[in-house]
């Protein structure tokens, strides 16, 4: 028995119908079922043999047929490493012949302006298209469609992505994207509909998006994107909510020119009515904890108009009160019952404490030259004390006062096998400390002149700043040495 079946395949759509028109035209009367003597692998260079036989789903004294046939040819091609599968029996042995798929050589975007070029870059590697990668057609055509979805979203509508391929040697691809981006899309004009208690004047008086007129035009803010748009629209529902419109709801669309280089834009908003406070209630898991504290930390009170940002602040200041207790991981949030008869509302705040937590070790990194006990005579936060975020914020307060560093960064590490223990890692940038001035003159009395001044205000790293001014001048003539240390004694000067 020998017959032969080739597919080529671009289109994974395109599988069943091809398979299905094969088997039924040509295998049925020539493929009868028989056990697999052998299995052959051919035409691979970069793809293991190994690898291959890991996705097959047949393996020697194994019944083949039609079926069987159809699923290897499924298999490889799933893979993404192939292009071509041509599958041969001969003597109960099946033949796979496989033509690899080229591997990205290089991928290359070019003419791209609206954008940084990383994000672009991010987009192609994020759907695995980069260098190293097997080349797939479809991912290709993933990529053009997601680059081209970017530039839709900034406003950019009449932009087009084409890409060009060229085959280099041992099987390889280089890929250019060459992105036409065409006019950014100006907006035309922004309607409100349903405003009935504010004037559409003093809601868009909220939005960052504009209208084009001459002013708007110079400033940019007439040009459209969906991501500006979206944070105008967090921003009236914010302005609502602090108003007390619980019941508040929008809704929008967008109108494109025929030439898509101007956009309308419709706003439709249900104000609904304005909400009291009817009462305020806090559940919270501790019960050792000063509820009396906490009410005073609350900007909300029975009988005022419900406002969204005042009960925020208010979960905030719990929170930060929470933290300086040593509950670092405390959770807060809030419910509301709508009583929509009276438009009244019941505001529960919920406080979820964990548990308190307690400082292990503080580490400190990145101070080549500043000696750790400089930094941690600033510390307010000890080791094996109860961890408290005000003490913190001091800490990294005084640390930046030094004026020794570019970045400093805190963070906590939860250590492993606990569960109220953390490591605080303190992470420094050190940056120049010194100054060096030198000074030529030259006059008919005193001809030439010289001054110097040197001046480190972390000397050793100890923290301590050294001066040394120097000036030749008969009228001015200054040596001047000054050592100034913070800690004398190991008290702090003030």
């Amino acid at each position: 028995m020998c017959s032969w079946y080739r597919l080529s395949y671009r289109n994974l759509f395109l599988i069943n119908v091809i398979i299905f028109t094969l088997f039924k035209t040509a295998l049925a009367s020539e493929l009868n079922p028989f056990v697999i003597r052998d299995i052959k692998i051919q035409g691979i260079k970069r793809v293991e043999r190994e690898t291959v036989f890991t996705y097959l789903p047949i393996k020697i004294g194994n019944t083949f047929s039609n079926i069987e046939s159809k699923n290897v040819i499924h298999k490889l091609y799933e893979t993404g490493f192939f292009k071509n599968i041509e599958i041969k029996i001969q003597n109960d042995v099946v033949w796979i012949f496989l033509e690899e798929n080229p591997v990205i050589f290089s991928v290359n975007f070019n003419k791209i302006k609206a954008f940084d070029l990383q994000t672009i870059i991010n987009v192609s590697n994020n759907l695995g298209f980069n260098e190293g990668k097997i080349f797939n057609d479809s991912i290709l055509k993933q990529v053009e469609t997601a680059i081209k979805e970017q530039y839709l979203r900034k406003g950019y509508y009449n932009s087009n992505v084409v890409s060009t391929t060229n085959r280099i040697s041992n099987n390889r691809i280089s890929v250019d994207f060459n992105i036409l981006e065409g006019p950014l899309a100006k907006i035309n004009q922004i309607k409100i509909f349903g405003n009935n208690n504010f004037t559409e004047k003093q809601l868009l008086s909220l939005f960052k998006l504009k209208k084009s007129n001459l002013f708007n035009n110079y400033m940019n803010s007439n040009e459209y994107s969906i991501e500006k748009l979206t944070i105008d629209i967090e921003s009236l529902r914010s302005f609502y909510l602090e108003q007390g419109y619980l019941e508040f709801s929008v809704k929008y669309k967008t109108i494109l020119s025929p030439h898509c280089k101007k956009i309308d834009i419709e706003i439709t908003i249900h104000e609904g009515n304005i909400y009291k406070i009817r009462k305020i209630d806090i559940n919270v898991d501790l019960f050792n904890l000063n509820i009396n504290k906490i009410n005073k930390l609350l900007l909300i009170k029975e009988g005022e108009i419900f406002n969204s940002m005042q009960i925020q602040s208010s979960i905030n200041y719990i929170k930060d009160y929470l933290n300086q207790l040593g509950y670092a991981f405390a959770n807060v949030n809030f419910n509301q019952t709508l009583d929509r008869s009276k438009y009244e509302t019941d505001v529960v705040f919920n406080i979820d404490c964990g548990y308190q937590i307690y400082i292990n070790k503080i580490n400190i990194t990145g101070n080549f030259r500043t000696r750790d006990t400089v930094i941690r005579r600033e510390l307010q936060q000890q080791e094996s004390s109860v961890y408290n975020s005000k003490a913190i914020e001091r800490s990294y307060e005084r640390i930046a006062r030094l004026g020794f560093f570019d970045e400093i960064k805190f963070n906590t590490q939860l250590i492993s096998d606990t569960i109220n223990h953390v490591d605080l890692n303190i992470k420094v940038k050190e940056k120049p400390t010194g100054i060096i001035n030198l000074g030529i003159g030259y006059g008919s009395s005193e001809k030439m002149t010289f001054s110097t001044g040197i001046s480190e205000d972390n000397i050793f790293g100890r923290g301590s700043n050294l001066t040394l001014n120097l000036n030749t001048s008969r009228s001015n003539r200054i040596l001047a040495f000054a050592y100034t240390d913070p800690i004398l004694l190991k008290k702090e000067l003030v």
